[in-house]
């Protein structure tokens, strides 16, 4: 039951910021994309061990955090890349925010199995990362769907910590 009201969450906080773009407040797309996704997958594993879960609370500035990193990273390496069909920063940025994401979860709630866990994370942050670029390979196109990044992002990741998750 976790595992489903989880991907409603994801679904429900990307659908809030499917419409984010480079014209958004800064503010708002630095912090907001972390902490939804943050929220989104703690709150539906904090109901049995709510009295020790405010440790895992803390742990929603750690998402935050990591999409801060991750987008920064992103811009930096499209503006360093001087090619449209360079795929590296994608695959770099891929790498980073999967291995990131496996860090926090695995210190938050663990995987079944760590390696499975790993291996899963940083793949699925590499595709979502190319899915994006074949879907948008124009810059102008990525910085009019920052959102979009967001939505395909959150359901390829969430969909590998609920089918890896303890």
């Amino acid at each position: 039951m976790r595992k489903i009201i989880s991907i409603l969450l994801i679904m429900v906080s990307s659908i809030v910021t499917i419409g984010f773009s480079t014209f958004t407040p800064v503010v708002l797309l630095l912090l907001l994309p972390g902490l939804l996704f943050g929220i989104s997958i703690t709150v539906p594993r904090l109901y049995p061990d709510m009295i020790l879960g405010y440790k895992k609370v803390l742990i929603i500035g750690a998402y935050i955090g990591l999409w801060i990193f991750s987008a920064i990273l992103m811009n930096a390496l499209q503006i360093l890349s001087n090619s449209l069909n360079d795929k590296l920063p994608y695959i770099i940025i891929g790498v980073i925010s999967g291995f990131g994401i496996y860090i926090i979860f695995e210190k938050q709630f663990g995987f079944k199995n760590k390696t499975i866990g790993l291996v899963s994370m940083i793949t699925l942050s590499i595709v979502a990362a190319l899915i994006f670029d074949y879907l948008f390979p124009n810059p102008h196109e990525k910085e009019l769907n920052i959102g979009k990044q967001v939505l395909i992002w959150n359901i390829l990741i969430i969909l590998g910590l609920t089918i890896n998750s303890k």
